[in-house]
């Protein structure tokens, strides 16, 4: 009986068999810079696990156990960070316990509370010393630039009956034509919004989630871009000796005119959402932020360079290189999203631009690039390519430094806000084919959550 079974690389759905331990044939020298929680340390020996979202990175193991990079600088570690990988669409820096920091908290106070209706939730109580319209507030400032966004938070009422959210653009930002303080006022015993202040393209949603608690959606129209306030406020008008108090739960403000699906925030490095995958990444601080090989990578002539990495249209990011110099050799984004590889200098270099490379100007991208001879070489950027490069001078051989850093900012460069994991081959006497970057490319693309 002839089952039909075959024998080889086998995609199975989104994730496959394949990893770049693979790529180790022949003579090739090849560094696996992919990685998750399980490589990553909090010490330079390797000897300690991270301790999860927000640790600093010192160390980096492939899946033989080896180091492969390392940072001995405190300062200038990388932080590892969870992200859902359909992207982060949650602009606030924490979605649930506005007892933190980071929700600015004026004439009020926050404490937790047991859950309601399955829901978490925090009560913020009003001082003593309220007593004026909306005088509890916890809140948020966050810079947006125009259109349309959506604000969804779970609330309960106040003893009055009524939900209270401000919306306030300062310095010289506006929604929806206006400027100043913008409130939004429902009243649940009639259930009907008694005040809605957002001007022109605005629109608001009530829905009750049982346990007396409300998922309020606020949709707005930047008009003029700039840094908008957000006020989650207690109306203690009648109640000057203060006492009064709401529950507050789950919050998200994202671009467009609806809202999506929910994503649990609970610092800018764990953001989570359920029902979907999470990937893994290094935040970089784009200040001094940045990594060591274990061992530089010195290829005597042709090599592969490849890195899932996040890029924002207008910066210049430098992948990888060397410590000491912007120039040699190295692998960068430039400002419109085109790809550079740099063999020594910009005296030998080749560049991938096209309208498909700017595409990925912003957002999650998987950069490759191979040099497969002395004027020859071609680049992928997420599902586009091979592009052929444009050359100046000859791509080999490289500059005898090599490379041996990631994400340094050196120059006019800055790193990869945030990076997905890399790899590095110098194919000795086994040139990378065709169907190798294919795999590399999904793979990569997978880890990142990049689509194709």
């Amino acid at each position: 009986m002839n089952l039909g079974l075959g024998i080889g690389p086998t995609f199975i759905g989104p994730a496959f068999l394949w990893s770049p331990s693979r790529l180790r044939r022949g003579t090739r020298v090849v560094q696996d810079l992919t990685f998750d929680p399980s490589r990553l340390f909090s010490d330079v020996a390797g000897t300690t696990l991270i301790a999860g979202p927000g640790a600093e990175v010192a160390a980096q193991k492939d899946a033989r156990g080896v180091i492969v990079r390392t940072q001995t600088t405190l300062a200038a570690r990388p932080k590892y960070a969870l992200e859902p990988a359909s992207g982060v669409r949650n602009l606030f820096t924490f979605s649930e316990d506005i007892s933190i920091a980071a929700w600015e908290k004026i004439q009020g106070s926050v404490t937790t509370n047991a859950d309601v209706a399955g829901q978490r939730v925090f009560r913020l109580t009003t001082d003593a010393s309220a007593g004026f319209a909306y005088t509890a507030r916890a809140q948020q400032a966050f810079n947006l630039p125009t259109g349309l966004h959506t604000h969804r938070i779970i609330r309960g009422a106040n003893a009055s009956n009524e939900i209270v959210q401000v919306v306030t653009p300062i310095s010289g930002a506006a929604v929806g034509g206006l400027t100043g303080s913008r409130a939004v006022v429902f009243n649940t015993s009639s259930e009907t919004f008694t005040t809605q202040d957002l001007g022109t393209g605005s629109s608001v949603a009530a829905t009750s989630i049982g346990g007396g608690l409300w998922q309020i959606t606020l949709t707005f129209n930047v008009t003029v871009a700039g840094e908008i306030l957000f006020q989650t406020a207690v109306d203690a008008t009648a109640d000057p000796a203060g006492g009064r108090s709401v529950l507050v739960g789950r919050q998200q403000l994202e671009a467009g005119g609806s809202a999506t699906a929910y994503q649990r925030v609970n610092s800018q490095f764990d953001v989570t959402e359920i029902g979907v995958r999470s990937v893994h990444a290094l935040a970089y601080d784009r200040q001094d932020d940045w990594m060591q090989l274990a061992s530089a990578f010195q290829p005597a002539g042709n090599y592969t360079l490849a890195m899932g990495h996040t890029h924002r249209d207008g910066e210049l990011s430098w992948l990888f290189g060397h410590s000491s110099s912007s120039g040699g050799m190295n692998m960068v984004r430039s400002g419109t999203g085109a790809l550079f590889i740099r063999s020594n200098s910009t005296a030998n270099q080749s560049s991938f631009a096209s309208s498909e490379f700017t595409a990925a100007a912003t957002g999650r991208a998987v950069a490759i690039a191979r040099v497969t001879g002395t004027g020859l070489a071609d680049g992928y950027m997420n599902g586009f390519g091979p592009l052929a490069g444009t050359l100046t001078g000859a791509m080999t051989p490289p500059n005898a430094a090599g490379i041996n850093a990631i994400g340094r900012q050196i120059s006019s460069f800055d790193a990869p806000r945030r990076e997905y994991g890399g790899v590095l081959i110098d194919p000795g006497n086994t040139p990378v084919t065709n169907e190798e970057i294919t795999l590399l490319r999904r793979h990569l693309a997978h880890n990142g959550g990049v689509t194709l």
